[in-house]
């Protein structure tokens, strides 16, 4: 539907003659909201049983009757003309004349009747071409198949985003050790130059991805969607080619012998598809069985059922008015819009109180840090702009070491980070639940440099050694999960209840939580956790003048600023939301509630219910204003 008008389609049963009257005025009261909830902007299109004969001519309301029905009208026939003519609708099966058998939809031993309907807007009429019933083909017992004919207003034009991306899976085959071998020289060579780390960061990438390019080559982008190629293989290709290029001679000669030839390749190429899919199938279950653990075995049904669905990702979106947007510059435009409202939204708050830096010497990175950051990585992830994936640096991990080692250490001294790392690709993906259509039913997933995470994870583990936080919290906290604070919860709970006393629950989702974190809360946090200024000022260099470039199938736009808020996805979001929760629990360090933290929910108890209010109104007042003195 890439362009065309929103086309609301609607599913319809009304009660049948037997019900009462009650749930029939009921189901025409509910039906009314929902046609008024549609935008005059958009059209519907309404197919269904409504259990109610609109009568063969057109003299009741000659605006939505074709005057080609079927039968007489009855009372409830009244009632669809009625309900037709408040929604500006017509009976597109009342338009078209057509035999009593193209017109009968419901027929048995004793009665042929019209009851199943199909109707539409009036400024789409023109667009039906034919609507008839097809008399061969039943539904069900009795019910006959309605079929309309209609025609887009704008022609279909499907376009796929196919960006050209590096091989790099090849990576890990013999077809990759001539890249390999080439980085390996290279990092030898160039780890005993002068350069600044901008200049070695854009030197190696524009080299590495030349090569990479050449020995590994470039994919032709995304497959077609709807083609299932795990059981295809070269053997298979083969037989099919020979079986279709004897069919074509088959069809130009019309001799027997090319015919039988056919129909042997056929079957040949049939068996084979069939032993292809059947080892694909061997393979699926191998990795079932010897799944490491529950994760792992819950990934492959994931992955298998998301195979099997028809839709499998979503293009169209509403704009802030709740109209749906179809062409891809409307969708952009409005993403761009939602993004950078949320992540550029500034709230009404006091002057932050100054605190003076922690200075002195900081350590140099060590190649320690770097090999443990690097066995961290995972293989097989989604590359960011600079297209250097996490395998790279785990293949070359002995010599990779001592050039990012002197590459971090060179961030550092400078002060600044190379330029290329501050772009990124943020992928919107949904939820699954809420509408579809919404924008806040969205989870944004950045996509950055592999190697700027590396050096986020050594930032990150030094940071982590000196932040201290409270006991209570458990999401982003090491040696402890979300699922510690449920079952600390449930025990309350159970002690409670055994003991016949009250206990308030009160559990706080904060929305968009990380997307709405201050920069400059941040800042205010590591000062008062007494971070060494060095590792900040680091921090706050990544995220000044940092740039998201939006991909969707409608398309991608680029350079959305990020001014105000955090940056989501990165591997310093823990440590970075951390030191913020540590200067709320120092407000209050002795609260009459216990307050577990679970990643960006929060779940205060008490014993009574004024004490647990007063903790929320803290909790307000500290969101709202989070400056303001105590």
């Amino acid at each position: 539907m890439d362009g065309q008008p929103p086309l609301n389609l609607i599913s319809a049963y009304a009660p049948q003659t037997g019900c009462s009257e009650q749930e029939k005025h009921d189901f025409w009261e509910d039906f009314d909201e929902i046609m008024q909830n549609i935008p005059l902007t958009e059209h519907a299109h309404i197919g269904g049983d409504l259990n109610g004969h609109v009568g063969e001519k057109n003299d009741l309301h000659s605006d939505t009757h074709g005057g080609y029905g079927f039968g007489t009208r009855n009372k409830q026939g009244i009632s669809i003309l009625n309900f037709a003519s408040r929604h500006s609708l017509k009976i597109i099966n009342t338009y078209f004349q057509k035999k009593p058998e193209h017109l009968i939809t419901y027929k048995c031993s004793e009665y042929n009747t019209q009851i199943d309907y199909i109707l539409a807007s009036n400024n789409i009429f023109k667009l039906y071409k034919d609507c008839k019933v097809i008399p061969g083909n039943g539904l069900s017992s009795q019910h006959r198949l309605l079929v309309s004919v209609m025609k887009l207003p704008k022609p279909i034009t499907t376009h796929i985003s196919r960006a050209d991306s590096i091989k790099w899976k090849e990576l890990h085959s013999i077809k990759g050790s001539p890249l390999l071998e080439w980085a390996h020289a290279y990092m030898k060579e160039d780890i005993e130059s002068d350069k600044s780390a901008n200049q070695m960061w854009s030197d190696f990438e524009r080299l590495c991805l030349e090569g990479a390019k050449e020995i590994l080559g470039i994919s032709r982008g995304a497959r077609r969607i709807g083609k299932e190629t795990s059981w295809w293989n070269e053997t298979a290709q083969h037989i099919i080619k020979s079986k279709r290029e004897a069919f074509k001679a088959w069809q130009k000669s019309g001799l027997e012998e090319d015919h039988l030839l056919y129909k042997n390749l056929k079957k040949i190429a049939k068996s084979a598809v069939a032993q292809s899919m059947a080892k694909s199938r061997e393979d699926f279950y191998d990795r079932l069985e010897n799944a490491e653990d529950e994760n792992s075995i819950y990934k492959i049904a994931r992955q298998r059922y998301r195979s099997t669905l028809d839709i499998k990702c979503n293009k169209f979106i509403k704009n802030a008015q709740g109209i749906l947007l179809t062409t891809n510059k409307d969708i952009n435009i409005r993403w761009k819009e939602y993004y950078d409202q949320l992540m550029n939204e500034e709230f009404s708050s006091k002057k932050m109180p100054h605190m003076p830096p922690v200075e002195g010497p900081i350590k140099c990175i060590v190649e320690e840090e770097v090999s443990k950051a690097i066995s961290k990585m995972k293989h097989h992830k989604t590359t960011g702009p600079d297209q250097i994936p996490a395998d790279l640096w785990k293949k070359l991990k002995e010599s990779a070491t001592p050039w990012l080692t002197k590459l971090f250490n060179a961030i550092i001294k400078d002060g600044k980070i190379p330029e290329s790392w501050r772009n990124s690709i943020l992928s919107p993906i949904y939820k699954q639940k809420g509408d579809i259509a919404n924008c806040g039913n969205y989870r944004g997933i950045k996509l950055t440099s592999h190697t700027l995470k590396l050096f986020e994870r050594i930032i990150a583990a030094r940071i982590n050694d000196c932040t201290r936080i409270t006991e209570n919290q458990y999401g982003f906290t090491s040696g402890k999960s979300t699922i510690d604070a449920i079952q600390l919860i449930r025990v309350v709970m159970e002690k409670h209840r055994s003991n016949k006393e009250n206990l308030y629950l009160l559990f706080i989702d904060l929305e968009k939580a990380f997307d709405r974190v201050p920069r400059n809360l941040v800042w205010a946090g590591y000062e008062s956790s007494k971070h060494p200024g060095v590792l900040c000022d680091t921090s706050a260099r990544y995220v000044h003048k940092h740039h998201d470039a939006r991909q969707k199938p409608s398309g991608t736009w680029r350079a959305l600023p990020r001014k105000r808020r955090s940056t989501p996805g990165i591997c310093l979001k823990p440590i970075v939301i951390q030191p913020v929760h540590g200067l709320h629990h120092a407000r209050h360090p002795k609260a009459s509630t216990r307050v577990y933290t679970l990643r960006r929910r929060h779940s205060p108890s008490s014993e009574n219910a004024q004490s647990l209010q007063e903790t929320l109104n803290r909790w307000v007042t500290q969101i709202e204003k989070p400056w303001a003195t105590h």
